[in-house]
């Protein structure tokens, strides 16, 4: 008796100190940038990394229970596409091991990217347009955050352009002269990222239609530097526009 006791207690410290099998966490959202080994989801009100790695498996889901799967590669994974990942939650960022997208949602993704490139190469045919509305998102020093201010400015500029056939909305980016010229650039381009990610999730708003100008790095205000000039450089200009070449729905 002392004996299966002995036996018993030593199976219970030896599953005590056997640590537990991971679970794979799960997230779902919205593609809105992808590259460079990672995508940003938009996942409700948050957006999240997710990494890959070689060994992340990416499908795509077909047929009327998307039990039909078809092996894909990062290349797919396109801006627009909702996708649910399966991987381990690291905290800064969410590190993939399955991700899985339906046929249908692809499909509307390559839409919205063939839309972007229509509305770019109708803008481009004669290089002339009309500013037919704009708005400024003004940022504190050294933040890419849309502020309340900047989110109500943007929402009344998408209802404008709502109003307007063929319309593009064109989004520049904008820093302070102040500090290193290359981290200006970089900070201009989130801002700038940041109010086309907002436009695009505006109802609405056909996402191919939001488009980036470009990210200016450092203004020259025209003026010396004051506290009063630097503020109105820490910003994006956002433009609702019209080509005089016909811009067809996308």
């Amino acid at each position: 008796m002392i004996g299966k006791k002995l036996v018993l207690a030593a199976s219970v410290a030896l599953l005590a100190s056997t640590p537990a099998l991971a679970q794979d966490d799960k997230l779902e959202g919205v593609i809105i940038r992808s590259g460079d080994g990672q995508v940003v989801l938009q996942a409700g009100n948050t957006q999240q990394t997710v990494t890959l790695d070689s060994d992340t498996r990416i499908r795509q889901t077909a047929g009327a229970l998307n039990v039909r799967k078809e092996d894909k590669t990062a290349s797919d994974l396109l801006p627009g596409l909702p996708i649910k990942v399966q991987g381990t939650n690291n905290g800064s960022s969410f590190a993939a091991d399955e991700i899985e997208f339906k046929q249908s949602d692809y499909r509307t993704a390559v839409q919205i990217r063939a839309g972007q490139t229509e509305t770019r190469e109708a803008l481009a045919q004669t290089g002339e347009f009309d500013v037919r509305a704009e708005t400024n998102v003004y940022f504190a020093s050294g933040s890419s955050a849309i502020n309340a201010a900047g989110k109500r400015s943007l929402n009344d500029l998408a209802t404008q352009a709502q109003s307007i056939e063929g319309y593009a909305i064109s989004v520049l980016g904008y820093a302070d002269p102040t500090g290193d010229a290359a981290a200006n650039q970089r900070l201009s381009d989130r801002r700038a990222q940041n109010v086309i990610d907002y436009l695009k999730q505006r109802p609405g708003i056909q996402p191919g239609r939001v488009i980036a100008a470009s990210a200016m790095g450092e203004v020259d205000t025209g003026a010396a530097p004051t506290t009063a000039s630097n503020a109105e450089a820490r910003r994006v200009t956002a433009r609702v526009v019209t080509s005089k070449a016909r811009l067809a729905n996308p």
